[in-house]
């Protein structure tokens, strides 16, 4: 802040100095500062650091067309019609030229939703207050403070002001879309969703609560129902940068990469300040491949809404893909200070101490995130509109399985299939946490198939041998061990990618496996092979075994996904048996297999909650 008589500073993150020519301090996150004329600056103790940054917060739109009336009616529609096109400062010139005489109720709620907009915190409050002094139960009113103490931090008040509202005035579309941005803060979908379409009910011709309809729609994976809201908010304003955003996710969860970029700059255009279509923006660049670029936006996004939460996780994944830790880990521990009770910054935190070898750190994370999340282990983000399902692909048993916990490991499979069968997650923790098991190969190859068959697009390898039920080598030797998934990046995105692992030992053993596994767009494959040999520890008890096998995976339509497999198997072997007495087996024995399988498999997807499988 800054006027003719003083300069004030507060940092919310990094580090700045603050300095004139009579001297400087050095202020850290949550700290400030202030300079008078010709003085040095001084720190200051900023007792609500919240305050320090309103202006900064993001506050989601409210709007009412029935603000629109009196006898300034032409001037109100010129700048709401300004407002919804991102052209704040302009309609707010246009209602500072109306008297003070002519400014009504509602061009007082007007005014102060705009003033929210450009974060003018202090007089959208004092527009607000001069309203309720005139109406004390005015439901848009309260709702409008919902917004502001929601987007401040205080969940607790925000649902007892949108409470309020919707009690107060039933038919108040404001108060059902306040109520549904408190739910969704607060975990509850269904609820949230519930709360837009009932605001959409009482506001038919509205667009924007078509469009937030739309939005909670896509966050519980109802396709076809978001797709329908968006277009009917699309057919009532398409100039709506809401809807754009909107738009945007939609292609995106669809894989349509180049609409959905469309759409993402074209809310941007609409509305700059939207940290929304940023991240939007920013997670299609990524999903395209480009990382970088992907991150600058949420980066920008993180800025535009300092405060939230699930922003910060993301770019701290954003920063992990990159290899850069020190920077996720700070994201992910302002991610927990912003929201304590939200477990994905718990969860992107123990994957990413996971893969730097810190596996104790690791585990307290996950037991935090699963502790938040009612006791059931985290496979899936909280954030479902950016398809970002490779978080599930991380196989959260290695964790179990470097510190030697395979039954811990076990039972968190089991108790989440018990939880959820049809999440793929889970079987593949199964199958990656049989593979150091002795005698369940049978168990494995079955947990693999179902976890192929449920999975959606990923990048995460099949290994050949993990597929199949006789694996001629014992667990800990090499390749058979869960070398694999050590950095999967969090992030699905168009790549290929090549990783192997080899042993070497005496006796002439040798063994090595490759996987090559590519993604693009609508298609992901998998390539691998794996060799092993050894002369045995005795006569006539050496193996040759050679595995391949290819898996292709393609998403048909938003419903139907298809894959097809396939493998070979080559083995040679003596006399393997162990009898009782080390000299009673056979000098002469030799067997030979020659294994070809193709499979053909899919699923289809009558909706979230009913698929059909089969291979």
């Amino acid at each position: 802040s800054v006027n003719e008589h003083t300069a004030g500073l507060w940092v919310y993150e990094g580090a700045v100095t603050f300095f004139n020519p009579q001297g400087k301090v050095r202020l850290m996150p949550g700290q400030g500062a202030q300079a008078e004329v010709n003085q040095k600056p001084t720190m200051q103790i900023t007792l609500s650091p919240s305050d320090a940054v309103s202006w900064a917060l993001y506050y989601p739109p409210l709007f009412s067309d029935a603000w629109l009336t009196g006898a300034n009616q032409m001037i109100l529609q010129r700048a709401a019609q300004a407002f919804h096109h991102g052209r704040s400062d302009e309609a707010l010139f246009m209602l500072d030229a109306i008297p003070t005489a002519q400014q009504s109720i509602e061009f007082l709620k007007l005014r102060a939703a705009m003033l929210l907009s450009v974060g003018r915190v202090q007089l959208a409050l004092h527009a607000i207050h001069q309203v309720l002094t005139q109406q004390p139960n005015d439901a848009e009113a309260l709702a409008l403070q919902a917004i502001i103490a929601l987007s401040q931090n205080n969940k607790d008040q925000a649902y007892r002001l949108a409470q309020q509202a919707v009690t107060l005035n039933p038919t108040a579309a404001i108060a059902y879309t306040a109520l549904s941005y408190v739910e969704q803060s607060r975990f509850n979908l269904v609820p949230a969703l519930k709360a837009a379409q009932q605001a959409s009910q009482n506001a038919q011709g509205d667009a924007m609560v078509w469009a937030r309809q739309s939005e909670l729609e896509l966050c519980l994976g109802l396709l076809s129902e978001s797709a329908h809201s968006a277009q009917q908010a699309l057919t009532l304003d398409a100039g709506l940068a809401r809807t754009q955003t909107v738009m945007g996710f939609s292609y995106l969860l669809r894989t349509d990469l180049t609409a959905a970029k469309q759409s993402f700059n074209e809310a941007i255009h609409l509305d700059s300040a939207s940290p929304l279509a940023r991240l939007g923006l920013g997670l299609t660049k990524i999903r395209t491949g480009d990382v970088a670029e992907g991150r600058k936006d949420l980066e920008i996004a993180a800025i535009l809404d300092p405060q939230n939460s699930l922003l910060r996780s993301y770019l701290g994944k954003a920063y992990y893909e990159e290899k850069r830790n020190a920077l996720a880990q700070e994201q992910f521990s302002l991610a927990k200070q912003l929201d304590p009770n939200d477990p994905t910054p718990y969860f992107y935190d123990a994957i990413a101490k996971q893969t730097s070898n810190r596996t104790i750190a690791a585990l307290h994370d996950i037991e935090q995130a699963k502790s938040l999340n009612a006791n059931r282990a985290v496979y899936r983000s909280q954030l479902m509109l950016d398809k970002d399902l490779a978080a599930r692909s991380a196989a959260q048993g290695r964790i179990y399985h470097d510190l030697g916990f395979q039954r811990l490991s076990l039972l968190e499979g089991w108790q989440s299939i018990a939880t959820d069968p049809a999440n793929y997650s889970a079987h593949r923790l199964l199958a990656d946490s049989y593979a150091s098991q002795p005698r369940h190969e049978i168990a494995r190859v079955s947990e693999l198939l179902q976890a192929q068959l449920l999975q959606p697009l990923n990048m995460t390898p099949i290994q050949p041998q993990l597929a199949q039920s006789n694996i001629l080598i014992i667990d800990g030797l090499g390749p058979s061990a869960l070398a694999f998934n050590e950095y999967n990046p969090l992030f699905t995105r168009n790549r290929h990618a090549v990783q192997s692992s080899a042993i070497y030992g005496s006796n002439n053993t040798f063994g090595d496996d490759a996987v090559y596994s590519g993604l693009w767009n609508q298609l992901s494959y998998s390539l691998g092979q794996y060799h092993y040999e050894t002369d045995g520890f005795r006569a006539n008890n050496s193996v040759n075994q050679n595995i391949y096998n290819a898996f292709v995976q393609a998403n048909i339509s938003d419903s139907l996904n298809l894959q097809f497999e396939y493998r070979y198997e080559t083995r040679d072997n003596g006399d393997l048996s162990i009898p009782f007495f080390p000299e009673n087996f056979s000098s002469f024995y030799q067997e030979h297999t020659d294994i070809t399988s193709y499979r053909l498999g899919g699923r289809y997807a009558f909706n979230t909650a009913s698929s059909l499988l089969g291979s």
